[in-house]
């Protein structure tokens, strides 16, 4: 219960500085348009090529991973062949 509340409070700390920045800058694409009135265009387009790269196929991954293990526990197979 320790961990779960230590990191739900590191999470909250977390966000309170993007729900500023949100306040300030009501634009849509989120991280994107923080980086570029900071940085500007460069760095914002190299982080949104990033994230696309990167992050999104992790996530991907993750769920296919975590699709198979379910299909896995509960006795389907996860390779259907015909």
């Amino acid at each position: 219960m320790g961990l779960w509340t230590a990191f739900g409070l590191i999470s909250n700390l977390r966000s309170a500085p993007v729900a500023e920045l949100s306040t300030l800058l009501p634009r849509a694409g989120g991280v994107y348009v923080f980086l570029r009135e900071a940085y500007g265009d460069a760095a914002a387009f190299v982080f949104g090529w990033l994230y696309v790269l990167v992050t999104t196929p992790q996530v991907a991954a993750l769920s296919v991973v975590f699709a198979e293990f379910l299909l896995n526990l509960l006795g389907v197979p996860a390779h259907l062949r015909p």
